[in-house]
Parts: structure tokens; C-alpha cells; sequence
């Protein structure tokens, strides 16, 4: 996994290292879609990391090259909830363009 600082902005540049896995603990299960829906509940209380943020921007992700993207540019929605949901139970395989 690489991670970079950006400098005096705040943001992270980081790659994609699972799609989905907000928890960054290596897999994607329905605790990812518990952490991503905590933080788009209430963001201010609940901290995602900039790593958890670019794995559960998958619905249509800022980057889907592989290289390392912004994490402050990530639109994480109820979208992404959704693709993870449905990537678990193989409706779906994520990243998904919508």
C-alpha cells in the first residue's frame, strides 16, 4: 500500500488496495459496509481513514487505473454501501459503474 501526504491541504493519495474494504483488514464482508455507513451517517463523529475511504469509493470510483487517487475527492455514498452489499452476495462485482 503506498500513502502519500499531499502537504498543507490535508489529503491523502492512496491506491486501491481491496475494493470495499473500508476497514482496510484485508477483506470485504459486511463490517466494511457497517464502517461506511457509520461514517456517511455522521462524519464528523466517526473516522474513516483516507485508505478506507479510496477502497469503499466503488461506485464509480475517482480512478479505477490503479494509481494512487485523493482521498479527500473520493464521493462516498449510499451507493458504495449498496455495491459492497451486493458484491458480497456475487450480484455484483465492484468496482461497479453506474
Amino acid at each position: 500500500t503506498t500513502t502519500n501526504n499531499t502537504g498543507s491541504q490535508g489529503g491523502t493519495d492512496a491506491k486501491v488496495t481491496k475494493w470495499g474494504d473500508a476497514n482496510c483488514d484485508g477483506e470485504v464482508n459486511v463490517a466494511d459496509v457497517v464502517v461506511l455507513n457509520k461514517w456517511l451517517n455522521d462524519s464528523t463523529s466517526y473516522n474513516l481513514t483516507p485508505q478506507g475511504k479510496v477502497n469503499a469509493d466503488c461506485f464509480n470510483p475517482q480512478d479505477m487505473s490503479g494509481a494512487a487517487v485523493d482521498s479527500t475527492k473520493t464521493d462516498l455514498t449510499a451507493s458504495d454501501s449498496d455495491a459492497i452489499i451486493k458484491s458480497i452476495v456475487h450480484l455484483v462485482k465492484i468496482p461497479l459503474m453506474g
